[in-house]
């Protein structure tokens, strides 16, 4: 990874999205906007404490999802962040039923060039409302961002590849879930904040061969105290 220019990192990433793009078909899912509100301190060193507050919303300005997200993430090595967290949401609709999460998580960081490079692995315990049993789901994401000149700005890509790992009664099949790809800006402030708005393009598995795509606006402001 850290041979990689960085016209050609970010050359990928967009071939990856508009190939995404041109795979959809007609049928496509609702736009949405994901707001986000990120608090993040530093109890230590080597820790880092986060807590993510998500609202999800439909087209028609309708609440899609409620999301609750403490985690704890300790740092053996500058490069290295390993923890967990939990995840509670709800939704509004019929379609969301309540979902408690438990996580754990690894993620490295990487330079290639003038972008920073970060796989992550994260494991989630998927308890769901009306579902028998613990649906287990791998995530596996790659992020990169990259300073824009000497601005405040940076470039943002991402592609996230989530599998279920088991069957369970009433809940997810066991499979590949969905692939989440984005691109978009980040924008630090001064006091520790930071801005970041991105356009992502999902692509959701019903079947092995039928896929369901949604567009969404994703913004979120975080705090580092």
């Amino acid at each position: 990874m850290r041979h990689l220019g960085s016209r050609r990192l970010a050359a990928l990433a967009v071939a990856c999205l508009a190939a995404w793009a041109g795979c959809a078909s007609a049928e496509t899912g609702p736009r949405q906007v994901w707001t986000q509100l990120t608090l993040q301190a530093r109890p230590s060193p080597r820790t880092t404490a986060s807590l993510e507050l998500q609202k999800r919303w439909e087209a028609s300005f309708d609440t899609n999802r409620l999301i609750f997200r403490p985690i704890v993430l300790v740092s053996p090595r500058p490069w290295v962040n390993l923890g967990g967290g939990y995840n509670y949401q709800t939704g509004s609709l019929d379609s969301h039923p309540r979902e408690h999460r438990v996580f754990q998580h690894l993620q490295f960081t990487i330079q290639a060039g003038r972008w920073s490079v970060q796989p992550r692995l994260r494991v989630e315990e998927r308890i769901i409302e009306d579902v028998e049993g613990i649906s287990v789901r791998m995530r596996l994401l790659a992020r990169a961002t990259r300073p824009i000149g000497q601005t405040p700005w940076a470039a943002v890509l991402s592609h996230e590849v989530q599998v279920t790992a088991n069957e369970t009664g009433g809940g997810p099949r066991k499979g590949l879930d969905r692939h989440r790809g984005t691109v978009g800006l980040q924008r630090r402030l001064p006091g520790g904040l930071t801005l970041e708005t991105s356009y992502m393009l999902q692509s959701v598995a019903r079947t092995d061969r039928d896929y369901r795509f949604d567009s969404n606006l994703f913004v979120n402001a975080t705090k580092r105290f």
